[in-house]
C-alpha cells in the first residue's frame, strides 16, 4: 500500500493533513479524513501524526506502507527522508510552481538575485510577461471602476452575441491565467474602442497581445497534462508520457 498526504487550510485558518490510502492489490483508494495540525509542525511531528492516524486504521507506516506522494514542500522532503519509505513528489504541484515562478517573477527580484546560466533570453521574456500582467490588471481595474462598465458589457454582448466577463488572475493559481487572458484576446477590438473613449489608449497600447496569444496556446498543453496527471488511474508511465507531451508542445511555440 501507499499513501498520499496533502496539507489543507480551512477558511477559519485551521490546518489539517488530508491522508488517502492507495491499495494496489484491490485497485482502491480510501479517504481517511482530515487530521488537525496544532501549532507548528516540523517533519518529525508530521511523522508522528501520520503514524498515529494510520494506526487508528490498523495500518503500520513502517510495515505496511511502501511509498508516499505529496507536494515538494521542505517539510514533505524531510518527512520522506526520515520515514524510510519511497517518496514521489506531485508533478501537478511542480507544474503549478513552474508556471507561477516563470510568469510572476518581477524585475525587482531580478535586481536582488541573479542566476548566471544560459537562460538570459527566457528570463527577459519572463519579466516582460510579468509587466504585461501588471498592465492587464491596470486595464481591468480601469474598466471595473469606470462609469462606462455597463455600456462596455452591452457592447460586448452586441458585438460577440454573449456577455463576456473580464477577470483578474490569482497569483498563486496557474489556471487563473487562461481565465484572465482569453476574454482579453476575444474582446481586443472592443477594448481598444473602450480605452479610446476613456482617453486611456496608452495603457492598452502597452499590452503585447501577440505574447498573450502565444501564452494562451501554451496553457492548453499544460491544462491537458494536468488533467492526465489528475486521473485516479495515472501512473509514473502516464506521467512520463504526459510530461513529454507537454514539453514537446511548449517547445513548438518557441
Amino acid at each position: 500500500m501507499s499513501i498520499s498526504v496533502d496539507e489543507f487550510t480551512s477558511i477559519r485558518g485551521r490546518r489539517y493533513f488530508g491522508l488517502n490510502i492507495h491499495d494496489s492489490f484491490n485497485n482502491a483508494t480510501y479517504n481517511t479524513g482530515l487530521v488537525r495540525i496544532l501549532d507548528s509542525c516540523p517533519a518529525e511531528d508530521m511523522l508522528i501524526i501520520i503514524k498515529n492516524h494510520l494506526n487508528d486504521f490498523g495500518i503500520s507506516l513502517d510495515k505496511d506502507i511502501v511509498g508516499s506522494t505529496q507536494d515538494g514542500a521542505a517539510i514533505n522532503k524531510k518527512f520522506i527522508r526520515i520515514s524510510n519509505i519511497i517518496g514521489q513528489f506531485c508533478f501537478n504541484h511542480a507544474i503549478h510552481l513552474a508556471v507561477c515562478d516563470s510568469l510572476y517573477t518581477n524585475k525587482q527580484n531580478n535586481d536582488e538575485y541573479t542566476v548566471e546560466d544560459s537562460n538570459d533570453i527566457d528570463d527577459e521574456d519572463t519579466f516582460e510577461m510579468a509587466t504585461d500582467f501588471e498592465i492587464i490588471e491596470t486595464s481591468i481595474d480601469n474598466i471595473d471602476h469606470h462609469h462606462l462598465l455597463k455600456n462596455i458589457k452591452k457592447d460586448f454582448k452586441s458585438i460577440y452575441g454573449k456577455e463576456i466577463e473580464l477577470h483578474l488572475d490569482v497569483k498563486h493559481r496557474w489556471n487563473s491565467i487562461p481565465t484572465m487572458i482569453s476574454p482579453l484576446i476575444k474582446t481586443k477590438a472592443a477594448l481598444f474602442e473602450t480605452f479610446a473613449e476613456l482617453n486611456s489608449l496608452p495603457i492598452i497600447n502597452e499590452l503585447d497581445f501577440e505574447a498573450l496569444e502565444i501564452l494562451e496556446k501554451a496553457m492548453d498543453p499544460i491544462r491537458v497534462t494536468v488533467l492526465a496527471l489528475s486521473r485516479q488511474d495515472a501512473t509514473l508511465l502516464t506521467a512520463d508520457k504526459a510530461l513529454n507531451f507537454m514539453i514537446s508542445k511548449l517547445e513548438q511555440l518557441k
